[in-house]
């Protein structure tokens, strides 16, 4: 969708989100909460949203609406004071990755993928590792990536075949990983690798000479303006004391409880992706015409007499 059509036509949070944080909220937090996403639809509105086309034609340059998420604070929403998060409910995380969504499907993608990997520090890190990486996250100062896909393992992620061998003092990693969101792009990656002793997940800087990056996947079927590639672990050697998250052994259960979230993020995504959509196609529909209303409803009631067609009696009674 054009940027000149995209900034007259739609408007990203309307009387259906204000109805939603009544629903969800106390009134006065539900007004707050509405002049928060006021205000930050309308930058959505007038700085990723015009680029959304140009991104999907991979013309753009995603680090520059992702920044604008990062500016607006989206990050820092449902994360803890103590590290530079604004502490507010899921749903309000959640209800502006709709909003991002719906302004372009592939920056909101890279910065919920980016806040994943933030998500498992503030749940699984140590005092230290969320002393350390937290605050550049949330800020957008650097950027994270979630390595838990393989060439041979998706949805059932248990069977990985990624290898973490414990030699003294470090972890060395040997394995790939596909399909993983910010790839080469990402200062780290949080990957998920197979111990002696189950599985375990390890912070592995971007800069390690043991982890590669392929080039970017071909033509995607959406999403495009998302980097996309293969990860390759050669002899990846990570410190045991640093680069552990959480406990060794319980690697895929926190992969799980991380996804749980995930998921939902995701799919408040998809939802704006919808909305963003469905309003684009009615702003064609309503240019049309009575006369073309008309023919319209009359051919659906002849093609479609098994229905019932009361959607279709209540248009012929409107036109």
């Amino acid at each position: 969708m054009s940027g000149r059509g995209s900034r007259h036509i739609l408007k990203l949070f309307g009387p259906e989100h204000e109805r939603l944080l009544l629903s969800l909220y106390e009134t006065e937090g539900a007004e707050t909460y509405s002049t928060l996403f006021r205000s930050l639809s309308t930058v959505l509105e007038e700085r990723i949203l015009p680029a959304s086309l140009a991104l999907d034609q991979g013309k753009g340059d995603i680090s520059e609406t992702r920044g604008v998420l990062f500016e607006q604070g989206v990050c820092k929403l449902a994360h803890p004071g103590g590290y530079g998060g604004m502490g507010l409910p899921f749903g309000v995380y959640a209800l502006a990755m709709e909003l991002a969504g719906a302004a372009d499907a592939s920056t909101a993608m890279s910065l919920g993928i980016h806040n994943t990997v933030a998500d498992a520090i503030a749940q699984f890190g140590s005092g230290e590792q969320k002393r350390l990486l937290l605050p550049s996250l949330l800020s957008g100062d650097k950027l994270a990536a979630f390595a838990l896909t393989e060439p041979s393992s998706g949805s059932d992620a248990r069977s990985m075949h990624t290898k973490a061998t414990k030699e003294g003092k470090h972890y060395v990693i040997q394995g790939s990983k596909m399909f993983i969101t910010n790839a080469g792009e990402a200062d780290l990656y949080l990957v998920f690798a197979s111990t002696g002793g189950g599985h375990a997940a390890f912070i592995v800087e971007g800069s390690n000479p043991g982890l590669k990056v392929g080039a970017p996947l071909g033509e995607k079927l959406g999403m495009r303006g998302s980097r996309t590639a293969e990860v390759r672990l050669e002899n990846c050697r990570v410190s045991a004391d640093d680069s552990l998250l959480g406990t060794e052994g319980l690697g895929f259960e926190h992969a799980k409880q991380l996804l749980d979230s995930s998921r939902i993020v995701m799919g408040m995504v998809c939802v704006g992706i919808a909305r963003t959509a469905r309003k684009g196609s009615s702003s064609g529909r309503s240019s049309q015409t009575c006369s073309s209303q008309e023919r319209s409803s009359r051919t659906l009631r002849s093609r479609s007499p098994q229905l019932g067609c009361s959607a279709c009696t209540r248009q012929g009674s409107k036109s």
